[in-house]
């Protein structure tokens, strides 16, 4: 906190939203909004985030949703914060659609944005009539949309994506013979690493009642 404080008598760029940050991780809400709030009249990008999450938190889903979207606008990122309005409560205002919201991810994903791509693979399943709570092998290997997305999030080093990417790669019909072979042989000894380690754990249904 001390840093955080020097930083922002400094002026540094990010200081009052990273105190803003520590407060609100600590639970310090009071001191969380008036830090965030200088943060935003300093056009400070963390601090329009937080005050997103600030007022979602509080139910005021408008002036959450103004917030992120203006991060949106101002700094090309905080997609997921609108995707998150809309998954957790339902949310989404007059002026935009879901087509809006699956453009705004799709830019967003093709950043390396691993939220945005979570978020962007789960409308696309919501999209095709699957459940979208869980993104599995099973239920997205016939939505070849989401095979771009599921490369940048294998890339990026998600596990899970990376698990199903190295299945699809394995199993295709030819779709990515056009990836360089070694993107594909890289991808694939990840995946049989990650499948002999974690394939009896993706099949559990309880905790292990003990762990040696």
């Amino acid at each position: 906190k001390d840093c955080y404080t020097e930083a922002v008598k400094h002026e540094e760029n990010g200081a009052w939203g990273n105190l803003a940050l520590l407060a609100w991780h600590n639970n310090e809400k009071d001191d969380a909004f008036r830090s965030a709030r200088r943060g935003y009249l300093e056009n400070d990008s963390r601090s329009f985030g937080l005050l997103g999450q600030i007022y979602e938190s509080e139910g005021d889903l408008d002036k959450a949703w103004d917030f992120y979207h203006q991060e949106v606008l101002k700094f090309g990122m905080g997609e997921d914060g609108l995707a998150k309005l809309y998954f957790d409560n339902n949310y989404l205002p007059d002026n935009y659609k879901i087509s809006d919201l699956k453009r705004d991810l799709e830019l967003s994903a093709k950043k390396q944005n691993l939220e945005s791509i979570k978020y962007l693979l789960r409308l696309m399943l919501l999209e095709n009539g699957e459940n979208s709570e869980v993104i599995t092998y099973e239920n997205i290997k016939d939505l070849s949309d989401s095979y771009e997305f599921l490369r940048i999030g294998a890339k990026e080093g998600d596990a899970e994506m990376l698990f199903i990417y190295g299945r699809l790669l394995m199993e295709s019909d030819g779709k990515f013979e056009l990836l360089p072979k070694k993107e594909v042989a890289k991808i694939q000894k990840e995946y049989e690493r990650l499948n002999k380690l974690l394939s009896g754990i993706r099949e559990m249904e309880t905790l292990p009642k003990a762990i040696i």
